[in-house]
């Protein structure tokens, strides 16, 4: 009886440590891929490229002077109203 229960150890370490190291590699992978999405997100060069790209900023006096005309009321300062 002691040498099986003693032959189950060096089996439960190895499993464990099969366990481990697959933990650490799901880790360092998903630790890769979100580090450069962090850096691409949080980069204003990426917001500047794709508003440039999309004509945001040729649009941007059209959109702003919708967004104004459809919501001047009482309320308004004197530089909005008609």
């Amino acid at each position: 009886m002691s040498s099986s229960s003693s032959s189950i150890w060096p089996a439960v370490a190895r499993l464990l440590a099969v366990i481990c190291a697959g933990f650490f590699i799901l880790t360092a992978l998903s630790a890769l891929v979100l580090f450069n999405a962090e850096r691409r997100a949080f980069n204003p060069a990426t917001y500047k490229r794709a508003l440039l790209n999309e004509g945001f900023y040729e649009q941007f006096p059209l959109l702003l002077g919708n967004l104004l005309s459809t919501n001047i009321g009482q309320g308004a300062p004197s530089f909005v109203e008609e």
